[in-house]
Parts: C-alpha cells; sequence; structure tokens
C-alpha cells in the first residue's frame, strides 16, 4: 500500500474511523491485527454502528465489461467518484477489485426498514443486526485505498458517521429507478 502525505485534518478522520468502526468488532485485538500489518479486512459486526449494503455495479446502471470476455474490469476510483457523484449518493463505499459489488456504509438497522423489491432480487443486498443471525462482514482499514483486495474508494473525511454513512432511502431509489430503466 502506497503511503501518500496525509493533512493533519485527513490523519484525524482516519484515526476517528479506525475507532469508529472498531466499535462493531467483537474483538478490537482481533480487528486490529486483521487489519495491521497486513492490510487485510478484519471482520466487524453489521448492525452495531453500521449496516452494510452490497450493491451490483449492474444495479447502478454500471457496466464493467472485459473487452477480451473475462471477468469484470476494476473502474478507476475517480471514474466512479464522479460516477456515484452524478447519482447523488454519497457516503463510505469499499470494493474489491475481483468482485463486481459495491459496498456501502447505512445506518444500522436499515436491514429492518427496507423493504427490497422484486426487482432488485439479485442485484442488492442488506446485512444488519436486526435478525436472529449475525451479520459479520470483511471491512477494509480506514488505511487501506488501494486495490486489488477489499479498499475504500473515498478515504474517510471531516464530519464523523453522520458524514460517512449513505442514504438508504436514497440509494433504493436510485436502485429502483435504475433497475426500472433496464427492463
Amino acid at each position: 500500500m502506497r503511503s501518500l502525505p496525509m493533512s493533519p485534518e485527513e490523519r484525524e478522520a482516519r484515526f476517528e474511523a479506525w475507532e469508529w468502526l472498531l466499535r462493531a468488532a467483537k474483538d478490537r485485538k482481533v480487528a486490529e491485527r486483521e487489519w495491521v500489518p497486513i492490510g487485510g479486512p478484519a471482520l466487524l459486526q453489521a448492525g452495531k454502528v453500521f449496516d452494510v449494503l452490497r450493491v451490483t455495479y449492474r444495479a447502478l446502471g454500471m457496466r464493467l465489461p472485459d473487452p477480451r470476455g473475462g471477468p469484470p474490469l476494476p473502474m478507476s476510483r475517480t471514474d466512479l467518484i464522479d460516477r456515484l457523484a452524478a447519482l447523488g449518493i454519497t457516503g463510505m463505499v469499499y470494493r474489491s477489485d475481483y468482485r463486481p459489488y459495491l459496498y456501502f456504509l447505512v445506518p444500522p438497522e436499515t436491514d429492518k426498514r427496507w423493504t427490497m423489491p422484486p426487482i432488485l432480487r439479485d442485484q442488492a443486498e442488506c446485512s444488519g443486526g436486526s435478525y436472529a443471525d449475525t451479520h459479520l462482514v470483511g471491512l477494509p482499514s480506514p488505511n487501506s485505498l488501494e486495490g486489488p483486495h477489499l479498499h475504500w474508494v473515498r478515504p474517510f473525511g471531516p464530519g464523523g458517521p453522520a458524514a460517512w454513512l449513505a442514504d438508504p432511502e436514497h440509494l433504493l431509489t436510485v436502485l429502483v429507478e435504475r433497475a426500472e430503466a433496464a427492463v
């Protein structure tokens, strides 16, 4: 992982994100060992401080064709951020260059409040802690900003959790509009 110079504000935001995310760890020390030094994902419990919405690129109207017919190619970070901004989607999102999904952090209990329309079947899934089974999700370290492994598309910035969590109602609206337009 390449280390770029960070401003004091960026450093503070990453530290705050680190502490906030670790509130979802069953065992903080284990989660920190998973993040450092190998930079792998830590298994955190969805539903404590966030839920995770997994969405296909296709559901957002983004196609990732490989001209050679192989698996999808990763979209550049800049292009992805621009496309999400054009859709009015804010908040933290992470991905792996090997998978055709984006993962959005949304408020806890979104999994309970969200009603998944049939048109989105197999294109979006919300994992949280509102049901009997516990959902453990792999999240990259706040310092993981490059692929191909799990990494954040947007670095954590100022504003805390209120700015980091995506608006689930807006996401649902965008997803339904895109799905209906594709039919």
